[in-house]
C-alpha cells in the first residue's frame, strides 16, 4: 500500500524542520557564551581566543607574532581561514565561530551522503539527525575550536572511503588516496587525530584488494605528510617541538602505567570527567545505541545475516571504520591524563554513526543474541551491566545524594542484578520475522531522545550569557590605546578586545618576565581570581595582583576574572 499523502508531506515537513533547527541553532545569539556545563575546563574560556591568536594578530597588528605563543604552528589550515575571514569581516567571536559553524554544516551533508551510500536512507537519517540536533555535537560546533573544525576532514575522509569501498574502476584509487590526504590534514591541524590513521586498515581488514587500497591512503598520506613537513614543520620545526613537549608531559601523558590505568579506569567509570560517564549524562541514548553497535560489531561481524544492511556490500568496511574510529578515539581520550570533553568532539560522527545503525538493528542484535554462545552472552550481559551503572551514577552520582556506603551498594548492586537477570533472559528472546518489527522502535528511540535532548537545550537557551563580550567591551573602553594585555586570560578573552594579548604561560609562552619585556606601554594583568587566583603571578609578581591593585572584576562563564594595573597612572 503507498504511502498516505498526510505521511509524506508529514515527514518531508519533519526533514525540513530538522534542517531549519541545525542551521539556526548553530548561529542564532553566536556572540553569547559557551554552554557553561558542556565542559569542567576553562578552556572553555579561553581556547578559542587561543586557536585564533595569530590570525588576530595579523588582522589588528599587521603580524602574526607578538609574543612567544603562535597556536598557528599546530593549526595552519585553520589558522589561514581565520586571518582571511578577519581580514576581510574584523575579529571577533561571531567572525571565529561562523568557520567552524559553517564547517560542521557541511559536514553534516557529507556525512548524511556516506551513511546513505555505505547504509541507506533510514540509517543516514537517523545518524545525522543525531549528530546535527543533539545538543553536545551541536553547541561545540558553535565554538571556534580546533576540535569543531576538525570534524570537516575527519567525515570527509570516511565519505572518500565509503566511495572508494563501493567502486571496482581506477575510481577506487582516488577515492582511497582522497581519503589519506584528508586523513593527514586533520592530523596536522588537530594533533589528537592521530588515532584515524590505521583506521582505514583495521576497516578494510576482510576486503578483497585490500593491499592495493591500503597503498592509496598511506602512500597519499605520506605525501601530505612530506608537502607538510617541507612547507611547514621543517621551518618551525624548534618552536613545533617545544609546544609539542610541553603539550605532551605537562596535559597528556601519563606519569606512569599505574596512572594510565587511572585514567582509563575514570573514564569508564568514573563519575564527572570520565567521557562515558559524560557521554551517559548528556546523551544517554546515543551513547546506549553506540555501545550496542560496538559490541555487536566485535561479535556479529562475521556472521551470515540476512539483515537489510548487510545486502549492501559496503556496510561492512564502513561499520568497521565507524567502530575503529570511535573505539581508538575512545582509548586515546581515555589514556590521556588531560581530557575535557572538547577533545570527543571529532569522535561525534562516529558515535551517531554507529548509533544510527544500531538504532535500524535492534532486532536483528536481539535475534542473534539468542544464537550466541553462553560466553558471547555474557559480554552482552556486562554491557547491560555497563549501562546500568551509569544510569545508577547519573541518579545518585557518589555519595552526594544518599550516603557514601548506600551509594557504593546501589552502584554496583543494580547493575549486578540488571546482568544477571538479562544474562537468564536472552535464551527466552522471541524469534520474529515481521518486517514492521524496526519500526516499533522508533517513535520510543526518537521521541526519548528528543526529550532529553530539548531539556538541554532549553537549559542552554534560559541561562544564555554574554559575559565574555561584555568582558571585552569593559577592557575596550576603560584601557587606554596601546596597552598590553599580559596572562592566559587576556590572551583567552583576545576575541573580545582589541588590545595586544600576551598569553603567559610557564614553561609554554612568555613564562620569562613578561611584565618587563612589555615596558613602555600601559600594562594590565588579567587573570583567573578569587579560588582560582594563579599561582605564577601570586609566586612571580605578588605586589602586583594584590586587592588594592585590582581595579575590576568580573564573573565570566563560571570563573572570576581580575583586571589588575600594572602601571601607576590610571587608564
Amino acid at each position: 500500500m503507498p504511502p498516505s499523502p498526510f505521511t509524506f508531506y508529514g515527514l518531508r515537513f519533519l526533514i525540513a524542520a530538522a534542517i531549519t533547527l541545525a542551521i539556526l541553532l548553530r548561529v542564532l545569539f553566536l556572540s553569547s557564551d559557551p554552554y557553561p556545563h558542556l565542559d569542567w575546563s576553562s578552556g572553555l574560556l579561553t581556547d578559542e581566543s587561543f586557536y585564533a591568536h595569530n590570525a588576530r594578530n595579523l588582522a589588528l597588528f599587521g603580524r602574526a607574532r607578538t609574543d612567544e605563543f603562535n597556536n598557528m604552528l599546530l593549526s595552519p589550515v585553520v589558522h589561514g581561514l581565520q586571518w582571511v575571514v578577519f581580514s576581510v569581516f574584523g575579529t571577533g567571536y561571531v567572525q571565529a565561530r561562523l568557520i567552524a559553524g559553517i564547517a560542521t554544516l557541511a559536514a553534516l551533508g557529507i556525512f548524511f551522503a556516506a551513511m546513505r551510500r555505505g547504509f541507506g536512507i533510514r540509517v543516514a537519517g537517523a545518524a545525522t539527525l543525531f549528530l546535527g540536533l543533539d545538543h553536545t555535537a551541536l553547541l561545540y560546533s558553535r565554538m571556534a575550536l580546533l576540535d569543531s573544525f576538525a570534524v570537516f576532514p575527519c567525515v570527509a575522509a570516511f565519505y572518500c572511503f565509503v566511495r572508494g569501498a563501493q567502486v571496482e574502476t581506477n575510481h577506487r584509487v582516488a577515492w582511497f588516496s582522497a581519503c589519506g590526504i584528508l586523513l593527514m590534514t586533520a592530523v596536522t591541524n588537530r594533533s589528537l587525530c592521530l588515532y584515524l590513521l590505521p583506521v582505514p586498515a583495521i576497516a578494510l581488514r576482510y576486503c578483497p584488494g585490500r593491499t592495493r587500497a591500503l597503498v592509496a591512503v598511506y602512500v597519499a598520506a605520506a605525501l601530505a605528510a612530506f608537502v607538510y613537513v617541507a612547507a611547514w614543520y621543517g621551518p618551525n620545526r624548534v618552536e613545533i617541538g617545544r609546544m609539542a613537549t610541553y603539550y605532551r608531559q605537562h596535559q597528556l601523558q601519563p606519569e606512569s602505567v599505574k596512572h594510565a590505568g587511572q585514567n582509563i579506569y575514570h573514564a569508564l567509570l568514573g563519575d564527572r570527567r570520565g567521557i562515558a560517564s559524560y557521554l551517559f549524562r548528556h546523551t544517554p541514548l546515543v551513547f546506549t545505541l553506540a555501545i550496542l553497535g560496538l559490541v555487536g560489531t566485535g561479535i556479529l561481524a562475521r556472521r551470515p545475516s540476512t539483515d537489510e544492511l548487510a545486502t549492501n556490500r559496503s556496510s561492512d568496511p564502513a561499520t568497521r571504520y565507524l567502530a575503529a574510529w570511535l573505539i581508538l578515539g575512545g582509548l586515546l581520550v581515555s589514556v590521556i591524563s588531560y581530557s575535557p570533553s572538547r577533545y570527543y568532539v571529532a569522535l561525534y560522527p562516529a558515535l551517531c554513526g554507529l548509533a544510527g545503525v544500531t538504532f535500524w538493528r535492534i532486532p536483528h542484535l536481539a535475534r542473534s543474541i539468542r544464537e550466541l554462545t553462553l560466553g558471547r552472552r555474557v559480554v552482552f550481559a556486562v554491557l547491560y551491566w555497563f549501562i546500568s551503572y551509569h544510569f545508577v551514577q547519573v541518579l545518585i552520582h557518589r555519595g552526594e545524594v544518599v550516603g557514601r556506603p548506600l551509594a557504593a551498594a546501589l552502584l554496583h548492586g543494580i547493575p549486578s542484578v540488571v546482568a544477571a537477570g538479562a544474562l537468564i533472559g536472552f535464551g527466552r528472546v522471541r524469534d520474529s520475522e515481521d518486517p514492521r518489527m524496526p519500526g516499533r522502535f522508533v517513535p520510543f528511540w526518537i521521541g526519548a531522545w528528543a526529550v532529553i535532548n530539548a531539556v538541554w537545550l532549553a537549559h542552554w537557551f534560559g541561562t544564555l550569557r554574554w559575559s565574555q563580550v561584555e568582558m571585552g567591551d569593559w577592557l575596550n573602553r576603560n584601557l587606554p590605546t596601546g596597552s598590553v594585555a599580559l596572562g592566559d586570560v587576556a590572551a583567552g578573552l583576545g576575541l573580545g578586545h582589541r588590545f595586544l594579548a600576551v598569553n603567559v604561560i610557564p614553561g609554554l609562552c612568555n613564562g620569562n618576565r613578561p611584565v618587563e619585556g612589555f615596558a613602555g606601554a600601559p600594562r594590565y594583568i588579567v587573570i583567573l581570581d578569587g579560588p582560582w587566583k594563579e599561582r605564577y603571578w601570586q609566586e612571580r609578581y605578588p605586589a602586583l595582583v594584590r586587592a588594592e591593585k585590582r581595579i575590576h572584576a568580573a564573573r565570566v562563564l563560571k570563573w572570576n576574572v581580575g583586571v589588575y594595573e600594572v602601571d601607576s597612572q590610571s587608564p
